[in-house]
């Protein structure tokens, strides 16, 4: 049954920002996330097939999409037990609270790992450095960044400002819309 001011329903469109971004020692980021899962905390490690070059073979290794970071979903409980953690240095901050980053965002990572896609262009839209944009389709549809380049081989890179990092995805114009400012 509908709770009695009807806005059970509505609970369904929020976007939840429970995840929070934790700093891990350098190349600790695989141990952290094993030491974390069988503690039964739920979180997320980004990890991309990259080729290194060593001087006897060319390699494809697993890496971490962003170096030095997991996603976690934290309780009041297990919040100390994730920063006891071996190999956990602290929680990341963005304007003086957790950063934290929404199940959107989080799905759309694990959705364009899974299935590797890659967007090519096809239309024109009007894309400036700076402007805020948001993803209208594809794996990373609702994800809202801000542009920090664009070139002709139509690569946008977009700033995550929850953690601070970039990535950089190959996605169509026509997949951009622009948000326009908040006017407050």
């Amino acid at each position: 049954m509908g709770s009695e001011d009807g806005t059970e329903g509505a609970k369904l469109f929020i976007m939840s920002n429970n995840w929070r971004v934790i700093y891990v020692a350098s190349r600790r980021e695989k141990k952290v996330n094993e030491l974390l899962n069988r503690a039964g905390i739920e979180n997320f490690l980004p990890l991309i097939w990259v080729k290194r070059q060593w001087s006897d073979r060319l390699k494809q290794v697993e890496m971490p999409l962003f170096s030095g970071y997991l996603f976690v979903k934290p309780t009041d409980i297990n919040r100390d037990v994730i920063l006891q953690t071996p190999g956990v240095i602290k929680f990341l901050k963005y304007n003086g609270a957790d950063a934290k980053v929404s199940d959107v965002t989080i799905s759309s990572l694990k959705l364009a790992i899974e299935k590797g896609h890659t967007f090519l262009n096809t239309q024109e839209v009007h894309v400036k450095v700076g402007n805020r944009v948001t993803v209208t389709a594809g794996p990373f549809s609702g994800v809202e960044g801000r542009v920090a380049s664009y070139n002709n081989n139509n690569y946008v890179l977009i700033e995550l400002e929850a953690i601070g990092k970039q990535m950089c995805i190959k996605i169509e114009k026509s997949y951009l819309k622009n948000v326009k400012p908040k006017v407050g």
